[in-house]
């Protein structure tokens, strides 16, 4: 049974347990989440772990239809496409942002700092979780660039379904011989955004996320 720490309400408690369940793949994609088997899991009543499931569906990670419940999120075709076109959206805006902007010079050696070391880690272990996290660290940096928490909080939801996705990473493996080698590069990338070009700047990022090749193909041009 989880113990809750200070300061920490049954409904948080509820949602870290779920959450870190569904993000290790203990709980998987489609399961439904009955409320008594939610209860028992984390140690607590009912009532906080509804609370928990309504976080969970605003967060992304957990779905409820009518007369069925709550279940982990469905990794279908579908739900790909749509996360990865909001997540096309929110970067695009991001760049678009900080090209036209005029971010200092201290700053732009900080983010070049960071741009090597994601691209050093992706070089030498690039399908590690921790590769993940470092990822998105850097683009969470360069989304409270913007100084909009509307993005910087739809980049974290992305990051969390990207994490979903990661128990099921088939699909992200690379073809070394056919990616795009530039573009996967995160100091290229920041280079692009510092052009001053907004335009460039958004291309610049569709090509980053299409070298991963985990983004469908009819998103990509």
């Amino acid at each position: 049974m989880a113990r809750k720490k200070d300061n920490q309400s049954a409904a948080d408690l509820a949602f870290s347990v779920i959450c870190d369940k569904i993000l290790d793949g203990e709980l998987k994609p489609a399961q439904r989440l009955t409320l008594r088997e939610m209860s028992q899991m984390t140690g607590v009543s009912i009532i906080p772990v509804i609370d928990a499931l309504h976080k969970l569906e605003n967060e992304g990670l957990v779905e409820s239809r009518p007369y069925l419940g709550s279940s982990v999120i469905s990794l279908t075709s579908e739900t790909k496409r749509d996360r990865y076109a909001l997540r096309l959206a929110i970067e695009s805006q991001v760049a678009r942002m900080l090209a036209s902007g005029n971010l200092r010079e201290e700053v732009k050696y900080q983010l070049i700092e960071q741009a090597q070391v994601v691209d050093q880690q992706i070089q030498t272990n690039e399908m590690a979780r921790a590769t993940l996290e470092m990822n998105y660290s850097f683009h969470a940096k360069l989304a409270e660039l913007t100084e909009c928490p509307s993005l910087v909080d739809a980049l974290r939801r992305d990051h969390l379904f990207l994490l979903l996705e990661w128990q099921k990473m088939s699909h992200w493996q690379k073809d070394k011989n056919n990616h795009d080698k530039e573009a996967i590069s995160h100091v290229w990338l920041l280079k692009e955004i510092f052009s001053g070009d907004s335009l460039r700047a958004e291309n610049a990022v569709r090509r980053h996320i299409a070298s991963a090749k985990s983004l469908p193909e009819q998103l990509i041009s």
